[in-house]
């Protein structure tokens, strides 16, 4: 799953940082949070040593990279992000509501990431 690090900023602006709510409890060792400005999410880790330990990984490997290096240490965490990352992209390309719903609807029943080996 190819799943993006959403950055400190909306659309990679400078002049307009996330501002990050928790939107999610506890999700495999770490909270959801989703930017009030452009709804992008992140999952963090909720202990220190594994946000330290995943600010580590960006550093050496680089940010999307070693976010998803974190994220294979938490399954349910990585399904989770997988689905809001596609549900973020489908938005942008399906305006109309009622479309949008009927097009989440097939592409949560039919994916690959809502089976229960992962």
């Amino acid at each position: 799953m190819g799943i993006k690090w959403a950055g400190s900023y909306c659309n990679g602006k400078k002049l307009n940082p996330h501002y990050m709510v928790i939107v999610a409890g506890v999700i495999d060792g770490g909270y959801i949070y989703q930017c009030v400005k452009c709804h992008r999410h992140k999952w963090l880790p909720a202990h220190y040593k594994e946000a330290i330990a995943l600010g580590n990984l960006m550093v050496k490997y680089g940010d999307t990279v070693g976010y998803q290096m974190m994220l294979d240490k938490y399954p349910k965490a990585k399904v989770m992000m997988a689905k809001l990352q596609d549900l973020d992209y489908v938005r942008k390309v399906v305006k109309d509501d009622e479309d949008f719903t009927q097009v989440v609807g097939v592409v949560m029943r039919k994916k690959e990431y809502d089976k229960e080996e992962l």
